[in-house]
């Protein structure tokens, strides 16, 4: 009796109508991903390989689920808007508050309805049922997203061909299109900017999760540091602090923290960036608990320009970041993706990266030698 292949095995197992993507990909001998690239027709994939995968999407009837109910004719002209990270992220900062607002605000524009999801983790099959059964029913068109990076459901919609487009990504590899922040060039643009006042030990501050994961906008705006720090000098290693932020309102905690660190260090810095708002607000706590006079004896640097920081005493200087226009270049690239594609998925790449920008107000000093 002949042994039957890998993809005789697979083709008998699956039933019609019932194969997924990984089925796919196991029979055609490719990644799930370049299964995804030939049905979004994407032309990163060479004519052998898509004839290939075509072939055994033939053989197994398999049919994208979101592509398969996605003709226009049964459009719900409503898209989902899933925010999958912990609910305190919302809380306490308001960064993504008014991300969303930028969202609701371009679909009330667009004539969209907009559905709001939200869990604490969105991490496994249970907490993120719902979504997904928006999906499948047709309840909504797709997703505007924002996830952690081993969210369950990240995959599960990758695995449903669900139109998705990703906000600020939380790790590099996204498998979906997204709309980001130029972090890395923001930060370079500071800290130029602060070694054009003078200042020269420029310590930065980040936060990561218990984990042990640092979120990816702050490791580009970490790269961005390094790039300008080594510009004009060595590295000094020691001026760099990564704190947990798994405790309290975990932003400020991973700054008042990291700033005690650095005091005790011995190795007092003349300005401290922080990744975010919330973690430079620990740092000014910690150096108001310390008397340390701020800007005049340390400059202080935010990132997102949260309302708070214009209310802080003295005012906080940041990098603004347009987050309403986040949540609208999202809903543009939504509409053009769903409009472009018929209901497919798109090829994972930026779509577009808004400009941060320096806000000086009181807390960063000029050091330059007086004539």
């Amino acid at each position: 009796m002949m042994k039957k292949s890998a993809h005789d095995r697979t083709t008998a197992e699956t039933r019609s109508g019932n194969a997924t993507i990984n089925d796919v990909a196991k029979a055609a001998g490719v990644g799930r991903s370049t299964v995804s690239r030939v049905i979004n027709n994407s032309p990163s994939v060479d004519d052998a390989t898509r004839r290939n995968v075509l072939k055994v999407m033939e053989e197994l009837r398999y049919v994208p689920r979101a592509s398969a109910r996605g003709n226009r004719l049964s459009r719900s002209h409503s898209v989902g808007y899933v925010f999958g990270l912990p609910k305190e992220r919302m809380d306490e900062d308001p960064f993504h508050a008014i991300i969303f607002q930028g969202v609701a605000d371009a679909c009330r524009q667009a004539g969209l309805n907009i559905l709001y999801f939200t869990d604490d983790s969105m991490n496994d099959p249970q907490s993120a049922t719902t979504v997904l059964e928006a999906a499948r029913s047709g309840m909504v068109d797709g997703f505007i997203a924002v996830l952690a990076h081993d969210s369950w459901l990240l995959k599960a919609l990758e695995e449903w061909s669900v139109p998705t487009v990703l906000i600020d990504p939380q790790h590099a590899g996204s498998p979906f299109p997204w709309i980001g922040i130029d972090n890395a060039g923001a930060m370079m643009d500071t800290v130029r900017r602060l070694q054009a006042l003078g200042h020269r030990k420029i310590a930065f501050i980040a936060g990561e999760h218990g984990h042990g994961t640092i979120p990816l906008s702050f490791r580009e705006r970490l790269a961005g540091y390094r790039v300008a720090m080594e510009e004009q000098w060595t590295l000094d290693e020691s001026l760099i602090v990564v704190e947990r932020m798994d405790e309290g309102i975990a932003g400020v905690a991973a700054g008042f923290k990291g700033a005690r660190k650095l005091l005790d260090s011995g190795n007092k810095p003349d300005a401290i960036v922080a990744a975010n708002d919330l973690i430079a607000f620990g740092v000014m706590q910690l150096l108001y608990e310390r008397n340390v006079r701020i800007p005049d004896e340390m400059s202080v640097l935010g990132f997102d320009d949260v309302p708070a920081a214009g209310y802080m005493a003295p005012a906080l200087s940041t990098v603004h970041v347009p987050k309403e226009l986040l949540g609208r270049k999202a809903v543009e690239a939504f509409i053009e993706l769903y409009e472009g594609t018929d209901g497919k998925t798109a090829p994972p790449e930026c779509l577009h990266r808004v400009q941060a920008q320096w806000v000086n107000r009181g807390t960063v000093a000029d050091r330059r030698p007086r004539p």
